[in-house]
């Protein structure tokens, strides 16, 4: 009897299924890393995009084994790190750290694998086959390694840059609507108005947590589309919408209760780009355009200019301030960002400061930067001689000191220092009422997305501790945030200007600042731990 040839082809191809498979994973994972990269601060994607930043990942590991699971990691991260971030890190490189040719090329893509593609790798390690088990089971495992991801990249570089929470900050139709008093427009009803609310939960989770909820989200979004499990699924998105809008509905009431007096500030954003290509203005005309920026009708409590508002190193400087005080007009406390020669301490007391002067212009408080950027700097990195300054690096201070001006105490972040939930929480613990964050950003560019992430960084503390955060900076993004993490007012970003703007200090302590991380971090240790001793048992 003669084969049936069409019944030869019904025999299913085990060489053109793998093929299909391997496809099927690049392509979801290139998917994967160009949503994560669009949804990144100062990305195009808005709206519900937030809420399944990973899901093509998700979909790309779905019934893979562990080896093509890493690959997926590895391709998405690595597209996500170059699409969100890849033009600022070039910028970055090779203005603060003089690199250029093969060099830059090099510590670029070095900078890539380990801040973009290793946290994937290290995710996609653990977070197991999202097809697998049920929805709330597969949504805590997802969710716990994710968590686990950004902390291995926090490890790596500290700070936080790609964080899946700061694709949050980029939804400004979400940010829009997340107070309570404005319910979300049309498009973002039904199954994505509980995402106004997940900026809220940071209050009580914190910028990791809200990490935690979207990746949990992901997964049960993708559930809910391609199974398995569609009814799980649908039940656990509904008992955290509910849990979401609980939380929400709870920290509104509580920040209805803090009522303390608006205080009115002036930012001053200042238009210089300090990058060693560009011409450099004398201190005497840096502080002459500040003065001219700066109001004198008195209206201002209290005026904040950026880092690098002058160049010499205080008490150098000194001489050129006293001359401020001599305007007609009345003055304001003022805080501004100098380079600090701690008194009596030689070379050893090199710093950077934040600097509180009162109306005649006497220094009332200063902060020294606690968190130093890695090789650039601290004087322990690698690259720690700067030709542009002459110098083998800066010494950080041991802990932040809070600026008092009048009734509010202030804590101070000087431009690195706000990717750390710890330094405003410690700052809030230690009795401030209002945040500060003064910047720098020229290193990373005008044009690029560097100063979207310093932004959403900030909009996260503010969330987390529930105090207004308000920024001052060289060419932008000066902002005024409130005490739930909404930009109320900014600036354009590029050249000099002024935002006059009113806060409310607050006083009250959120579960973030009463708990921190810690309960985050180790709620996503025991989850992994028990999934990968399951994982070894069913083996």
């Amino acid at each position: 009897m003669m084969p049936d040839p069409l019944a030869s082809r019904m025999v299913p191809d085990p060489l053109l299924d793998s093929s299909n498979e391997r496809l099927r994973l690049v392509a979801w994972s290139v998917v994967g890393g160009i949503a994560y990269g669009l949804v990144q601060p100062g990305g195009p994607a808005s709206g519900p995009a937030a809420l399944v930043a990973i899901a093509p990942l998700l979909h790309a590991m779905s019934r893979q084994a562990w080896p093509a699971r890493l690959v997926a990691g590895w391709l998405t991260g690595s597209l996500a790190a170059a699409i969100a971030c890849g033009e600022t890190a070039w910028t970055g490189l090779g203005a603060y750290f003089a690199l250029d040719g093969l060099v830059l090329a090099g510590a670029w893509l070095l900078a890539h694998q380990l801040l973009g593609a290793l946290p994937f790798v290290v995710f996609a390690g653990l977070a197991g086959d999202p097809a697998s088990g049920s929805s709330a089971r597969s949504a805590l495992r997802v969710a716990g390694a994710w968590v686990l991801g950004e902390l291995a990249r926090e490890a790596l570089l500290p700070g936080a840059w790609l964080s899946l929470a700061s694709a949050l900050t980029s939804a400004p139709r979400l940010l829009d609507s997340a107070a309570l008093e404005s319910p979300p427009r049309l498009l973002d009803s039904a199954a994505f108005a509980i995402a106004p609310r997940l900026l809220d939960s940071a209050a009580v989770v914190g910028a990791l947590g809200v990490s935690a909820w979207l990746a949990a989200g992901s997964l049960l979004a993708l559930r809910l589309i391609a199974g398995p499990d569609r009814r799980g699924a649908a039940v656990t998105s509904s008992l955290l919408a509910t849990l979401l809008v609980a939380t929400a509905l709870w920290q509104g009431l509580l920040a209805a209760t803090d009522g303390a007096p608006v205080m009115r500030v002036d930012l001053v954003q200042s238009g210089l780009d300090t990058r060693r290509d560009r011409p450099r203005p004398s201190e005497a005309e840096r502080l002459s355009q500040l003065e001219g920026m700066t109001p004198t009708d008195g209206q201002a409590e209290l005026v904040v200019w950026p880092e690098s508002a002058l160049g010499t190193l205080w008490p150098m400087n000194a001489e050129y301030l006293e001359r401020a005080a001599d305007r007609p007009g009345a003055a304001a406390p003022l805080v501004l960002g100098v380079p600090w020669l701690e008194p009596g301490a030689g070379p050893e007391g090199l710093g950077v400061a934040a600097v509180l002067l009162d109306a005649q212009r006497r220094v009332v408080a200063r902060h020294l930067k606690t968190r130093l950027l890695p090789f650039a700097e601290d004087r322990r990195g690698l690259a720690t001689r700067r030709p542009d300054r002459g110098s083998p690096g800066f010494v950080a201070g041991e802990s932040s000191v809070l600026l008092d001006a009048g009734s509010t105490p202030i804590g101070v972040s000087i431009c690195y220092e706000v990717l750390f939930p710890e330094v405003a929480r410690g700052q809030v613990r230690s009795g401030a009422r209002l945040l500060l964050n003064l910047s720098n950003e020229s290193w990373l560019g005008a044009s690029g997305r560097g100063p979207d992430h310093m932004l959403a960084a900030a909009m996260l503390r503010a969330a987390e501790t529930g105090r207004p955060m308000l920024r001052a900076t060289t060419i932008g993004l000066t902002a005024a945030i409130d005490a739930q993490g909404r930009v109320a007012a900014a600036l354009p970003r590029g050249g000099p200007g002024l935002l006059r703007t009113e806060v409310r200090p607050a006083a009250r302590w959120t579960p973030f600042v009463r708990f921190g991380r810690a309960p985050v971090v180790l709620l996503a240790v025991v989850v992994v731990a028990v999934e990968l001793v399951r994982s070894h048992r069913a083996d």
